[in-house]
């Protein structure tokens, strides 16, 4: 085997998203809309694999130096090889890449363990960008499928032994931003999908230019056979976490922080099922929690300015420290009862989790009233049983 096909085929395996084969090829959007927008989404590329892949990875600008990407992208390279694009491939010079820095608890895990890789990774550039102003990092919330991904390259569904569609178009998909633990996010396309070498790009919020995360690698899921699809499931680190790493180089690529509520929830609970039962892969029957914030959840309907997260973890554990924890987005269901029958104080929730593997978990509600920032933890006062 050539040193180029040992190379790249040893950067995909680092993506976790390498053929079952162990060859696997480069590949972005599925699906999605052609895409000229997000001015900040450039490409990756390297001196390694000229003539034979235009990019290998995604990166965002977030100052006029820097840019951010998968640490597993850029693990292996060197600066000298990498140079970074923006806008259409091939229509404008790329820049050549100074310095690489990955994140230093960066590892990259076998296939089944799902454990926080910390795959974020800064580039600084040997010129500024001219005319694009750079993306401000913002903070990922779970529950909306307002988000959207920027990437370049293959368009064509199916597995690693597909060969076409590797044409280097720029395209973006629609994205629901499901679950979250307190370093990554876990998503699912809603119009397009992900997949090898979109490793990297990153996830916005839609008509924005706020990123949220990079593209890691994929979800867990049932069976070993992956492909590029419509709706599949990948992982994003979430930037805002690595603020004290990315400050080092960008200090001022942050959205400023929600400021803190002037008011506290006075009380929460698990309200029901004691025990919650769910397939692995599969959502899990309805978990409800409730909550009474003096001055919010008085009225009808929703208190205003409230999230609301379910999350499961290990027997034992503190939700509030470990991360261990995965927490899925709850929406409102009723107002509740609260100091009696008819007085409809608090406010009810209703969410489902997904798990990945066998076991018994505790379960556990969080409320916040800061945008995501901190949040209230009750519980944990429930199961999950997972056969």
């Amino acid at each position: 085997m050539s040193r180029f096909w040992l190379v790249f085929v040893a950067l995909l395996n680092a993506c976790g998203l390498a053929g079952e084969d162990g060859s696997g090829a480069e590949s972005f959007v599925v699906g999605g809309q052609p895409e000229s927008g997000y001015a900040p989404v450039g490409y990756l590329t390297s001196s390694l694999y000229a003539g034979q892949y235009k990019t290998i990875c995604g990166v965002t600008l977030i100052a006029p130096k820097v840019v951010v990407t998968a640490s597993h992208c850029v693990a292996s390279e060197q600066a000298s090889s990498l140079s970074v694009g923006f806008g259409a491939v091939g229509t404008t010079p790329t820049i050549q890449v100074a310095a690489i820095h990955t994140h230093p608890a960066y590892v990259y895990r076998p296939e089944g363990d799902y454990a926080p890789w910390d795959d974020v990774a800064v580039l600084e550039l040997a010129a500024e960008v001219p005319n694009i102003a750079p993306a401000t990092i913002a903070r990922a919330r779970t529950g909306g499928c307002d988000d959207r991904y920027v990437g370049y390259g293959r368009n064509t569904e199916g597995d690693s032994s597909v060969l076409t569609g590797y044409d280097s178009q720029r395209r973006s998909a629609a994205i629901c931003s499901d679950a979250q633990n307190p370093h990554e996010l876990y998503i699912h396309g809603r119009d397009g999908g992900l997949c090898w070498g979109d490793s990297g790009g990153p996830l916005l919020v839609d008509g924005t230019t706020k990123i949220l995360g990079v593209l890691s690698r994929h979800a867990p899921r049932d069976g070993s056979h992956y492909s590029c699809e419509t709706g599949n499931r990948m992982i994003f680190p979430q930037l805002a976490t690595y603020r004290e790493f990315i400050s080092q180089w960008a200090p001022d690529a942050f959205e400023p922080e929600p400021a803190p509520a002037t008011t506290t929830v006075g009380w929460c609970n698990v309200q029901w099922p004691p025990q919650v039962h769910a397939q692995r892969f599969a959502a899990s029957d309805g978990i409800y929690g409730r909550v009474w914030i003096d001055g919010v959840t008085q009225g009808r309907g929703q208190g205003a300015g409230v999230l609301a997260e379910v999350g499961f973890g290990p027997k034992g554990s503190s939700p509030d420290a470990s991360t261990g924890w995965i927490w899925h987005a709850a929406h409102y269901n009723v107002d509740a009862d609260g100091l009696g029958a008819g007085d409809l104080s608090n406010d009810e929730y209703a969410g489902t989790v997904m798990p990945f593997a066998g076991g018994t978990y505790d379960v556990a509600y969080r409320f916040s009233l800061d945008g995501a920032r901190t949040w209230k933890t009750c519980g944990p006062a429930s199961e999950l049983v997972v056969p």
